[in-house]
């Protein structure tokens, strides 16, 4: 859909309460459907009357709210009345028209500078999202798709496997175990042990798979990991390329729990690339991959299975001066760079030295997401590059040291990583103002919550599901019979719908993660940046979810009779339909 069309349910340009326009132009809406940021030579559409949000009525602006920015009080449909949704969230103005000196006076963005415009090209307007016209690019240096993701393993992940996953770009090495590999033992030394699940990509499922596993263990199940990033993971499953371990391969060895106390054992796989994945984990949609960008996965036989949601954040020491940034301004900051022409309040250049701009690399799943939110695509990105996230927080920590590298620091981090690491007394996710948004949000209700409230109910758009890929057959069975139900269970464990062995779910553990799961959440969206609907999940568990945040205002229930008419018994508490 273009920029043009994004607003059939809402107009993206429309005028706030009271007739005025938004300070920040009103414009497309966020990402990949709705036309995220405008391409380069396109304007904002400058969109209906107030009454055409969302088709409700004039009455469906509350001029009063965020502190008299406005905010849309009806029942809302589509990603711009989700965003502008009344809330009790905190809600702070980045003003683009007055802090973006390169900004056109009609909220035109200018092209992108250098050859890396050429990869963002005219579709980003038509796509959206960097992941339609930014991809573009980087599918120039991707080359052959999965395998430039191979070349950067352990970029996807967020949330490290015990022992510091994911740390460095060769780094699905320590992610999976930590040694070289040399002496370790054979992997396929468990097949004579029980059922064996392979399983390679990011590294932000680690700590949930140590958890499945060692539950497993006991059962004469065991799950072969390999830490890698999440392209390699969308590439094993897509192309069916082989796992392998090694000093030329995405990591140097794998690891799996025998027991139900192990740590992990790193293990080797077969240097004549024999052992096929079942389960290819990502933190992005497949298509947001170099080289995958026109991935048909049903044509392929392959399943996206949906884990936990995972957001991403743009991040600042604790000690830096600023808490916001929206879109249009990330766009000038990483995608001008020094020539970014960004301001602070005070009219003071911001986040203009490429040197404290700390950036991944075009197939690190956490730059993908925020590349499709920016529309700067993932390989155009100005700044220093970091093979991990670890790498990223250790130059936001020595970037601390004085006032002034503080206030010059910005970096990208999941959301999950900075929270199973307690850095939030060191590193302060800022609030995100979404292209057509009136004010910016955190992912939390505010900077110190930890409930993702509005990840949850579509105010906070930079997130995705955890994605799931297998290949499976005709029925949408998973492929191979020998592991078939063993794989069915281990994609239940992960979506939250299906209890542990010992009766535990994991939402328990997403809840202290960082993470969301996907029945906990209110809104959905079929692409990295893209539109934002509402979502109503078969078997919800957002009030079980809140208990385990530390509390719940739902009523507990044992069968639909103990919740009123409009509510549903799902997971022990009454849902709100």
């Amino acid at each position: 859909m273009s920029a043009g069309n994004a607003g059939a349910a809402g107009s993206a340009g429309a005028p706030l309460a009271g007739g005025g326009r938004s300070s920040n132009g009103g414009g497309p809406l966020s990402g990949g459907d709705s036309g995220s940021i405008p391409s380069a030579g396109t304007t904002d559409e400058p969109g209906g009357s107030s009454g055409d949000a969302g088709a409700n009525g004039s009455g469906c602006e509350d001029p009063t709210g965020f502190h008299g920015l406005g905010c849309y009080r009806c029942p809302p449909d589509d990603i711009f009345t989700l965003e502008n949704a009344c809330s009790t969230a905190t809600c702070t103005q980045f003003d683009d028209t007055a802090r973006l000196t390169l900004l056109g006076k009609d909220g035109k963005l200018p092209p992108l500078p250098g050859p890396a415009s050429a990869g963002a090209g005219g579709t980003a307007g038509a796509g959206g999202t960097a992941g339609a016209g930014g991809t573009g690019g980087a599918g120039g240096t991707g080359g052959a798709g999965g395998t430039a993701g191979a070349a950067v393993g352990g970029d996807g992940g967020s949330i490290g496997v015990a022992g510091g996953g994911g740390s460095s770009g060769g780094g699905g090495a320590s992610g999976s175990g930590g040694s070289s590999g040399a002496g370790n033992k054979p992997c396929s030394d468990l097949s004579s042990k029980g059922t064996v699940v392979y399983i390679t990509g990011s590294s932000a499922a680690g700590p949930f798979l140590e958890t499945i596993a060692r539950q497993l263990a006991p059962q004469g199940v065991f799950i072969v990991y390999e830490s890698t990033g999440s392209c390699v993971g969308v590439d094993a499953i897509v192309n069916g390329t082989p796992m392998t371990t090694g000093p030329t391969a995405p990591a140097l060895s794998a690891k799996y729990w025998d027991t139900s106390t192990s740590a992990g054992v790193a293990c080797t796989l077969p240097p004549e690339a024999s052992v096929s994945a079942d389960i290819g984990v990502s933190d992005v949609f497949a298509q947001s991959c170099p080289g995958f960008e026109l991935t048909n996965l049903d044509s392929g036989q392959v399943r996206d299975a949906h884990g936990p949601i995972q957001t991403m954040t743009f991040v600042v020491p604790a000690n830096s001066a600023y808490s916001e940034i929206s879109a249009r301004a990330a766009y000038f900051v990483f995608g001008f760079g020094q020539g970014g022409g960004v301001r602070d309040a005070s009219g003071n250049p911001l986040w203009n030295d490429e040197n404290y701009l700390f950036k991944r690399s075009a197939s690190s799943g956490t730059q993908a997401m925020l590349a499709a939110a920016i529309g700067v695509p993932a390989g155009a990105w100005r700044g220093k590059a970091h093979k991990g996230s670890d790498d990223v927080y250790a130059s936001l920590l020595a970037a601390a040291t004085t006032q002034q590298t503080a206030n010059a620091a910005i970096g990208i981090l999941a959301a999950d990583y900075i929270d199973t690491r307690n850095l939030r007394a060191q590193l302060h996710e800022l609030a995100f103002q979404d292209t057509a948004q009136h004010c910016a949000v955190f992912p939390d209700s505010t900077r110190t919550a930890s409930d993702k409230q509005n990840v949850r109910d579509g105010h906070y758009p930079i997130w995705s599901p955890l994605h799931l890929l297998l290949r499976v057959d005709s029925s949408g069975q998973p492929l191979n019979p020998k592991n078939r139900q063993v794989v069915t269970d281990i994609l239940g464990y992960l979506s939250g719908t299906k209890p542990l062995p010992n009766g535990v779910q994991l939402i328990d553990v997403y809840a202290r993660s960082g993470v969301v799961p996907e029945c906990a959440m209110h809104v959905t969206r079929s692409k990295d940046g893209g539109n934002i609907v509402p979502f109503h999940p078969a078997n919800p568990c957002s009030c079980l979810f809140d208990y385990y945040l530390g509390g719940t205002s739902c009523t507990a229930c044992k069968v639909q009779g103990d919740c009123s008419s409009n509510e549903t018994c799902s997971q022990g508490y009454c849902e709100k339909q």
